[in-house]
């Protein structure tokens, strides 16, 4: 199934990114994810509007999804969100995480 593609900019070995598999794995990760167009889309009863570039996010999913540990996806997103490369929206039920700059992957 073709879904599109994602770019990924050189800077990342300057950054040291390599040098941490989880983050890498992470930021890679998140980037397939993230929506390529502006969409609606179901969470539980919930209808969800997501923008180029944004996800739902769950920490109990992504766990599971990169066989890492809640801990590790915390601590990845944290970092992430201090580097200004995503923001979060939190809720009682789940995160819309965006990418910031989406249109630049």
């Amino acid at each position: 199934m073709y879904r599109g593609y994602v770019k990924l900019w050189r800077k990342v070995l300057d950054a040291g990114w390599l040098h941490n598999p989880n983050l890498w794995t992470f930021w890679c990760w998140c980037l397939m994810k993230a929506s390529h167009k502006e969409m609606d889309i179901m969470v539980g009863l919930q209808q969800v509007h997501l923008m180029p570039g944004d996800f739902v996010f769950g920490r109990n999913a992504a766990s599971l999804e990169l066989k890492m540990g809640e801990q590790t996806i915390r601590t990845n997103l944290d970092s992430l969100r201090k580097r200004q490369n995503l923001t979060s929206k939190v809720t009682n039920k789940y995160s819309i995480v965006s990418i910031i700059n989406w249109d630049a992957y």
